[in-house]
């Protein structure tokens, strides 16, 4: 049995539902969407897979490949990171973090495969070992009330900015963007266990389907397999989220990027909006300015979860005119969408 395996069987015995190898439930703390200014959650984000990076020219490597400054990663800073396509697409987005000489790269488990398999064929002579860690390590998602009295607990020094990690080995805790206080912790699976025993006074345990619902009203956008690919980095708001570094050297696709930002002008941009429809949409699907599906595309699901309020929340990427002239944006079954603030002020690249 794996360590991962004795993870999902250690959570079986704490009351989580397990199907197709993933916590599905906790039972009734999962019929609803915690209110987390009273509550305090804990979820096993069994969502994401691990890629470590090791060898001498681990930094040099990543920097050549992704789209952020990776010598600014350290064991005290994490930080966003789009790998991208030579056209400029983003393929996938993900966090990157240190521990000792090591770097791992946190990413949704539908993208693992295929970016593993992708970053392994520019190694060439670099002295890099690129595997797969999913199975020895894994994450849990801290959010609410208590969230930093827990983590307090776990720590010396809780992080306080958005990135920022306290590292004490083995175990990292990563302080992520949204209110109330939101934290990762990465780390082996046997020190998961720990975390998750001192986690029992302060939180209720739950599914990652919260921690997704989070990101979203976050507005921090996961790229999955339905999205992987169609949207340059600044469609997904990532300048504005710090996943970009234009003052870097080359990476696939930086012509393009940098293009944008310094030249092009940006149609396209990421916004969070309401769904309130009672089927569930789904990520990579279009949206239309008019009736019946029968106009041209104006944009496009990214990432959606139930909503407390009934319906769904969602990030959409959609024409910047479409939203500012305010016309209707609908989903296939003409479900309108209606569009909410995000947490965070969006530059629109290039010259307007």
């Amino acid at each position: 049995m794996t360590a991962n395996q004795e993870w999902l069987e250690y959570l079986k015995a704490e009351g989580a539902v397990i199907e197709n190898e993933k916590v599905a439930h906790f039972g009734a703390a999962d019929d609803a969407l915690s209110d987390l200014n009273e509550h305090t959650i804990v979820a096993p984000l069994d969502d994401y897979a691990v890629i470590s990076v090791s060898g001498e020219d681990s930094a040099d490597f990543l920097q050549n490949q992704f789209s952020n400054d990776v010598r600014a990663v350290s064991e005290t800073r994490s930080q966003l990171n789009a790998y991208c396509s030579p056209k400029g697409r983003v393929l996938t987005l993900f966090r990157v973090i240190k521990q000792g000489e090591k770097y791992y790269l946190l990413l949704p488990q539908e993208r693992l495969q295929a970016t593993l398999n992708r970053l392994k064929m520019f190694v060439l002579r670099s002295k890099v070992t690129l595997e797969d860690a999913s199975a020895q390590m894994g994450l849990l998602g801290i959010a609410g009330s208590k969230a930093t009295a827990l983590i307090n607990t776990l720590v010396a020094t809780t992080p306080e900015q958005v990135d920022d990690c306290a590292y004490a080995e083995p175990l990292s805790v990563i302080r992520i963007a949204g209110e109330p206080s939101r934290y990762a912790l990465f780390t082996d699976f046997r020190t998961l266990k720990l975390a998750w025993a001192k986690s029992k006074d302060f939180a209720t345990p739950v599914s990652a389907k919260h921690w997704a619902y989070l990101n979203i009203q976050a507005g921090v956008p996961e790229v999955l397999e339905a999205s992987s690919d169609e949207f340059v980095p600044q469609m997904l708001n990532l300048h504005s989220l710090n996943a970009i570094n234009f003052k870097k050297g080359c990476y696939p696709g930086q012509e393009v990027v940098a293009r944008m930002h310094y030249l092009g002008k940006q149609k396209r941009r990421m916004y969070l909006a309401h769904i309130d429809s009672d089927a569930e949409p789904q990520p990579g699907v279009n949206l239309y300015s008019e009736p019946d599906a029968a106009g041209q595309s104006v944009g496009k699901i990214v990432n959606v979860t139930a909503a407390p309020q009934g319906g769904y929340d969602a990030l959409v990427v959609v024409q910047i005119a479409a939203v500012e002239n305010g016309d209707p944006v609908l989903t296939q079954d003409n479900t309108s969408l209606n569009f909410k603030e995000l947490p965070y002020v969006v530059e629109v690249e290039g010259k307007q």
